[in-house]
């Protein structure tokens, strides 16, 4: 099944619902103290590290993804997050 969901995954928006299992939250969701800037650091820091290296693990779902396809998906994936920020008023 999943390599004929596999185009939308990497192609299509993605939709929001998943709720990350607890196990992962500690690794993956920063600390409520976490300024802008530290996060725009952290984020720069894994970008940065993401365009430098060609040794990309197969994704836990799709398998194994050319260049191309990780960076669609992870384009999807930023466009998710990027979707749930509110400009402060006032």
């Amino acid at each position: 099944m999943i390599p004929f969901m596999r185009n939308g995954f990497i192609n299509k928006p993605m939709r929001p619902g998943f709720k990350l299992p607890d196990y992962l939250v500690k690794d993956l969701v920063p600390p409520e103290d976490t300024t802008v800037e530290d996060g725009f650091a952290a984020l720069r820091t894994a970008l940065s590290e993401y365009e430098s290296t060609d040794n990309l693990r197969p994704h836990s779902l799709l398998g194994p993804l050319s260049r191309e396809d990780w960076d669609q998906f992870t384009l999807r994936h930023a466009e998710l997050h990027l979707s749930f920020v509110v400009p402060e008023t006032g």
